[in-house]
């Protein structure tokens, strides 16, 4: 069969070329621009294929001047037979998926590859197809292997009068074939559409594979922590605005040290997976294997960053943390209820509830030996936000915008206040893996059973790994009472989630723990830089290192600016941070500052503020 042109094999005449050039665009098109698409024929023979189609009414034919445009007549009886015979190459794929998806013995990989998946292929051609097999078959299981394989050959015979040509490979003779950057290798991962099984790349990633020359490998396997810090200072205000994200462009005339995202990039792993999204036009709704795959890659990191066993069924995709938190609300809590949010809080969560009918209640936290201690749960407060009609607990740690990472036995008390009163939780971990030396980010989920039982999780890769625009998060239920009401509950939720951002997401825990350790070195840097900047230019700012998060709030209620320290130091100063009223009552005179940029204009944001202060 000539999957390049299949139409052909039933029709080889003019008309076959006509119809496959014209289903192929949705515009009208001029006989002598289909006899230019087509492989054969002229323009006056062209033209008269299209006016015998016009006749049968498959073809719309209208003047347009001296010439006529033709466009295919998508509502013809006959149409939708046309277009499956001229997506050959795609009805193939279809059936090779829908027969390896029922094997009794699953692969572990399988792609089309080669003239075929390029749509090339001709009546000669072989259809190739990499298949990798599970590893440790036995005697019976290898039987059965090599039956399935027997029959898919005999299948695609029946189907199209093609070889089907297998490459079977194992797990370990892949990884080598990968590591040495062989050309068979680049053919299946540049021409390679996926069957069934994980993707080609995210096997790789579980088999740690690294080809020789590429850019990951190059920039970070001997980088040292200096090497990482000259890179990143070596960043300038007109670089870091020149990318375009909404910190710097709001207002370009300031430096933005508001919202919370990183001003280093991104890590070469999931530059490289979305370059492969685009390139193979990866923008439909996403297939549940990719879900999966995300799903399998956050537990992963939850285990190895956390000791966290999640089971990856219970990982659900949402667009934001935001978008899922308003789904538990909307369907975990009862109508006009209460949602408790400690403060200083991060800004939506003092909005969110309110547009959903839910009333908010403030609890302020705590300082422990006076103004400038640490935040703590006002466990009493708590208690009374439960008894005033408070139905969920918003609890955030690492805390946005204090920086607080919470204990066990301060996650235990609060959970004992949780469980007395009959409350749930929805636990914003979405900064979880930026916690400092020191410090150990717990799940409050995992702590024991009341936890699982009264709590469900949102995170997302987005603040860790600098991907907030991808729009994707993940919600995570350990109560299966939840999980199994959630594709009732959150169907349309979930599908708010991009594939380009599962896909990003699943890279960042597969392959992106490098470089996040080596931005939490620089972070780290940031944040004890800090305290020195300010005690040189504003000693009268308040303000405690953070122990997770790459947020500070500032306090400068004992300075000019107690009344609106944001809005002054945008007017006279020209940067920008967020104002601490906008994270509750408890935030006046305060202002978050985001410290996730490079040195250098992080001490220009700080001489400014000292400037602003000094007038």
């Amino acid at each position: 069969m000539d999957l390049s042109h299949p139409l052909s094999s039933i029709s080889p005449s003019l008309e076959a070329e006509a119809l496959t050039v014209l289903a192929r665009t949705e515009s009208a098109l001029t006989g002598r621009q289909v006899a230019r698409l087509a492989r054969r024929g002229s323009h006056v023979a062209i033209a008269t294929a299209l006016e015998r189609l016009a006749r049968q009414g498959i073809v719309h034919v209208h003047p347009a001047g001296s010439a006529n445009l033709y466009r295919l007549n998508r509502d013809h009886l006959l149409v939708p037979g046309i277009l499956e015979l001229i997506d050959g190459t795609g009805v193939l794929r279809a059936r090779l998926a829908c027969r390896m998806e029922e094997w009794r013995i699953p692969c572990r990989h399988a792609s089309l590859f080669g003239s075929a998946a390029r749509g090339e292929a001709g009546p000669e051609s072989d259809i190739d197809v990499l298949v990798v097999r599970p590893p440790h078959l036995d005697d019976e299981e290898s039987v059965v292997w090599t039956t399935q394989l027997a029959d898919l050959e005999t299948a695609v015979w029946s189907w199209t009068g093609n070889s089907l040509s297998w490459f079977e490979t194992t797990e370990d003779d892949l990884r080598r074939t990968a590591a040495a950057g062989e050309p068979l290798f680049e053919s299946w991962r540049s021409d390679g559409l996926l069957l069934c099984g994980d993707p080609l790349e995210s096997l790789l990633r579980r088999l740690d594979v690294r080809r020789p020359g590429s850019r990951w490998m190059r920039e970070h396997e001997h980088m040292s922590a200096a090497d990482v810090a000259s890179r990143l200072d070596a960043l300038t205000v007109d670089s870091v605005r020149s990318a375009g994200s909404l910190k710097w462009v709001a207002d370009p005339e300031v430096i933005g040290a508001w919202i919370a995202e990183m001003d280093f990039g991104v890590a070469e792993p999931i530059t490289a997976a979305l370059h492969e999204v685009v390139d193979g036009a990866r923008f439909g709704y996403t297939p549940a294997p990719v879900e999966a795959d995300l799903g399998r890659a956050f537990a992963g990191f939850m285990s190895r960053r956390f000791g966290w066993e999640v089971d990856p069924g219970t990982v659900r995709p949402v667009a934001d943390v935001l978008a899922g938190m308003a789904a538990v609300i909307d369907s975990y809590t009862t109508p006009g209820s209460a949602v408790i949010v400690p403060t200083p809080a991060y800004m939506p969560f003092l909005l969110l509830p309110d547009w959903h009918g839910r009333r908010i209640i403030q609890v302020p936290m705590a300082r422990e030996g006076g103004e400038q201690g640490r935040y703590v749960y006002d466990l009493d407060a708590l208690a009374a936000a439960f008894d005033d009609g408070g139905e969920l607990l918003v609890l955030c740690n690492p805390h946005n915008p204090i920086g607080r990472v919470l204990t066990r036995e301060e996650l235990l008390a609060v959970a004992d206040v949780v469980e007395a009163k009959g409350g749930r939780v929805f636990a914003d971990e979405i900064h979880a893996p930026l916690v400092y030396s020191g410090h150990t980010h717990i799940p409050y989920a995992s702590l024991d059973e009341r936890t699982a039982a009264h709590t469900i999780t949102g995170t997302s890769a987005s603040k860790t790994f600098n991907l907030p625009g991808l729009k994707c998060a993940q919600l995570v239920f350990t109560n299966p009472d939840d999980l199994a009401r959630w594709p009732r509950e959150g169907r349309w939720v979930g599908q708010g989630a991009s594939l380009p951002g599962l896909v990003a997401n699943t890279v960042a825990f597969d392959a992106g723990e490098p470089w996040l350790d080596d931005i939490l070195g620089y972070l780290d840097r940031n944040r004890r830089a800090l305290t020195e900047l300010l005690a040189r230019h504003a000693p009268g700012v308040g303000y405690r290192e953070p122990e997770g998060t790459y947020l500070a709030l500032l306090d400068f209620r004992d300075t000019p600016l107690r009344d609106d320290p944001a809005a002054a130091l945008r007017r006279n100063a020209r940067i920008a941070l967020t104002p601490g009223q906008a994270c509750g009552d408890a935030g006046r005179g305060f202002a978050r500052l985001n410290f996730a940029t490079p040195r250098p204009i992080l001490e220009q944001i700080v001489e400014r503020i000292g400037t602003a202060l000094a007038r």
